[in-house]
């Protein structure tokens, strides 16, 4: 049965082990200086995440920034996990398992930060009460606070799926977790296949399910058994966050904060009209067709001038995430698919791909890449490239250089566990960066194997019993796997290690 404590939230289930680079104060920063608010601090702010899971993100940001620290997870085993990661890891971390209601009535810092990921969508609407009165209480006058949820109308055709397996939830026999997310969707299968009338109106349900078998049990089960999955739309978390003197000011997606992207020229035109901020972005949704928000609101926010915004800019420095030759040039909108102009994208990851890699500020950018058409056009690139994940804004040098024991700590800790997902911190970027496993294990061995990556590799991968895939399948010859293997290292060595030292992770 559900316990009391959890009010309808699933707390048998271990949450995944995620980074959220939204949850980043970095990336706040680029986001609302593209519309021209003017950011919170780069240091010496103060920080809280709600509902942090296993604390991942809220872990990787104490130690690369420069500030303190606050969160909680009212699930006991995530705040165990974060505060050990947070014990090994050194930063100015503070770990609480509080309600959202309990952690009302702590006696807290005021926050330049406040962010939560994937919670308002899958809480009650009284612990959205709570939220909205914390951040009430807790923001600054300036601070920022980034919310996410699963709106409408993108979810207009597909929610009825969602409340279809929350409901099969409710009834499935106490088996594990696992079969019960196996039961579910075969119980979906099953009323596919009976041929409701509404599946005729639903259209791309089928494909929506089939996709969400590919996903883990763990995130089924977050993601759509809690009594509380609700859909909503912009306009109505506008209101609800303006009780707490929030207004909206910009999208935590950078492209979508370059007026006009992806949209068709029919759909700009009739945007082009509109006035009013909260009713724009609502009526970009239908066009869009929406699915889910990730938006940063400010308390009180101090707009830029032109000139002003033009001065922090390009002061502010990226770093580039993935090499080259691997970026692809091609962005999916919500009104469909966009092809970049390399001619003006190439030239500026030219530039910062040059001096191995090295971080460089926006000003260095704009010369080295020869853009003339000014800059919004440069900010519109890095923002379109920063959305693609090819690359990151940074925080301050001073900042990186002072935590990079600590990231290596963090790092270090994290090496240690077997997690589903693989991420270290950057004290360059100070956020997280994707790292495949083998480029985990090739990153061990200098320190465990005398350097040699491919050996400690495949050594390791045995000892776990793991083995490498060729078209999907394990690969049982030992000389076939020790030649992947040797060229999977060679690709590493060439390209990714490289950005790797830039971003100061090795």
């Amino acid at each position: 049965m559900t316990e009391q404590w959890s009010e309808g939230y699933i707390t048998g289930v271990p949450y995944t082990y995620g980074y959220y680079n939204e949850l980043s104060p970095a990336w706040m920063r680029f986001c609302l200086l593209m519309r021209r608010f003017t950011p919170p601090p780069a240091q010496d702010y103060a920080y809280c995440e709600l509902g942090f899971g296993q604390g991942l993100s809220l872990n990787m940001h104490a130690a690369a920034g420069a500030g303190a620290f606050h969160g909680t997870d009212f699930t006991p085993e995530h705040a165990a996990f974060a505060a050990n990661l947070a014990g090994k890891s050194g930063g100015a971390c503070n770990i609480y398992d509080d309600s959202f209601e309990e952690f009302l009535e702590r006696d807290l810092p005021a926050f330049d930060y406040i962010g939560m990921h994937g919670v308002w969508s899958w809480v009650s609407d009284d612990n959205r009460r709570h939220i909205v009165d914390f951040v009430k209480k807790n923001l600054k006058a300036g601070g920022v606070f980034y919310v996410s949820y699963n709106s409408m109308p993108g979810w207009g055709a597909a929610g009825p799926l969602g409340r279809l397996l929350a409901l099969h939830e409710r009834i499935a026999p106490h088996t594990s977790h696992a079969a019960r997310t196996r039961d579910a969707l075969a119980f979906c299968d099953s009323l596919f296949e009976a041929g409701p009338a509404y599946l005729q109106s639903a259209t791309g349900l089928r494909e929506r399910l089939e996709n969400l078998k590919k996903h883990s049990p763990d995130y089924i089960a977050h993601e759509y058994f809690n009594s509380n999955w609700d859909t909503m739309y912009f306009v109505d978390v506008a209101d609800r966050l303006a009780q707490a003197k929030l207004r909206f000011a910009a999208s935590a997606v950078p492209s979508g904060n370059i007026s006009g992207f992806g949209l068709t020229d029919r759909a700009r035109e009739f945007l082009s009209g509109i006035e009013d901020t909260v009713m724009y972005r609502q009526m970009q949704d239908y066009f869009e067709n929406t699915q889910f928000h990730k938006d940063l609101y400010v308390r009180g926010g101090v707009a830029l001038t032109p000139q002003r915004q033009r001065e922090l800019f390009l002061r502010e420095r990226f770093v580039l995430l993935r090499h080259p030759d691997d970026i692809a040039y091609t962005m999916n909108m919500g009104m469909g698919s966009i092809t970049l102009d390399k001619d003006v994208y190439k030239p500026v990851v030219a530039a910062l791909a040059a001096e191995e890699f090295a971080p460089k500020p926006l000003s260095a950018i704009g010369e080295a890449g020869g853009l003339t058409r000014g800059l919004p056009d440069l900010l519109g690139a890095i923002a379109n490239l920063i959305t693609l994940g090819a690359v990151s804004p940074c925080q301050p040098e001073e900042v990186a250089r002072q935590n990079r024991s600590r990231t290596r700590a963090c790092n270090a800790a994290l090496d240690e566990m077997t997690l589903a997902g693989h991420f270290f911190v950057s004290p360059v970027t100070g956020g997280g960066v994707s790292v495949s496993r083998l480029d985990q294990l090739f990153l061990a061995a200098p320190l465990s194997e005398g350097g040699d990556a491919v050996k400690h590799a495949l050594e390791k991968l045995a000892r776990n019993g793991e083995k490498l895939l060729a078209e999907g399948r394990p690969v049982e010859d030992e000389q076939q796997a020790a030649r992947m293997m040797e060229e999977t290292y060679a690709e590493f060595r060439d390209k990714r290690l490289p950005l790797l030292k830039a971003l100061d992770i090795v």
